[in-house]
């Protein structure tokens, strides 16, 4: 093929290329243990794999929290993955390339073309005090995190369901996007599964492209009924939203790993 058809083949199989609405968790904390010296430390980050033959673009559309989403940039934050490559959210946003969120949890909102393969992920990695050099990287392993593709229609039911740790005594912390142009009420219980009890419940407001968390302490699981330690969490917003749970272990002394970290942790 002479090189001016091949250039124009490359552009058109890039710009027929529809692309699609992707939300995903991104996040940077710190989670202190007992003693003062150690944390776990928490990383949100996303890959997209482009399965294309040719290179595509990314746009981050929004972003949590952002304060000036009624007044958008001239110009879309964007980059570019290479055909049959991979790349981490995170290294576009260190590039500058996207913007990096002030907060410790946030959601992003990116146009991805088809053909890209998208994952969440959280990465669990540690510090303790007077150790050189620092301790790099996600020690203590890695969490797949929900990949959203669609948003909660208002008032609708965010049904997740097993969101326990088995007998594990634990906190259910539930993050909520508000995706509305309004204010937003969201209401927020734990049920056990098995008799559909109301363990823990709360009720919040949040601004418009708000993203907040909810805490539950449902504690160490009790009843008489068949598999009493299964529990269920509901989500109830009256504007368009996202949710999605992560438990987590209450105990601050057990290790696992090299280094401290929660011993029991699932995200929904």
């Amino acid at each position: 093929m002479p090189p001016t058809l091949a250039l124009l083949a490359l552009v058109l199989s890039t710009s027929t290329l529809s692309a699609a609405s992707v939300w995903t968790i991104g996040g940077r904390a710190a989670t202190p243990a007992g003693d003062g010296c150690t944390a776990t430390l928490w990383t949100g980050d996303t890959i997209l794999y482009n399965s294309n033959n040719a290179p595509v673009t990314v746009n981050q559309v929004n972003w949590s929290d952002r304060v000036t989403l009624l007044l958008r940039p001239p110009t879309v934050q964007k980059f570019t993955i290479p055909a049959h490559g991979t790349i981490a959210l995170s290294k576009p946003r260190a590039d500058f390339l996207i913007d990096a969120p002030n907060t410790p949890l946030w959601i992003d909102e990116l146009d991805v073309p088809e053909g890209v393969l998208v994952q969440g992920r959280i990465e669990v990695g540690a510090s303790l005090c007077n150790v050189s050099p620092p301790i790099f990287g996600p020690v203590n392993g890695k969490l797949t995190a929900p990949v959203f593709r669609s948003l909660a229609a208002a008032n609708s039911v965010q049904r997740h369901i097993g969101t326990d740790l088995g007998l594990v005594d634990a906190r259910v912390n539930v993050g909520i996007f508000n995706a509305g142009t309004t204010n937003a009420t969201a209401h927020v219980e734990v049920r056990r599964a098995c008799d559909d009890a109301i363990l823990q419940q709360q009720t919040i407001s949040l601004d418009p492209n708000a993203l907040r968390q909810v805490s539950l302490n449902v504690g160490a699981p009790s009843g008489s009924c068949e598999s009493y330690w299964v529990t269920n969490t509901i989500v109830t917003v009256d504007q368009p939203s996202l949710s999605f749970v992560s438990t987590i272990s209450n105990n601050k002394t057990q290790p696992i790993g090299p280094v401290f970290a929660p011993y029991a942790i699932s995200v929904d």
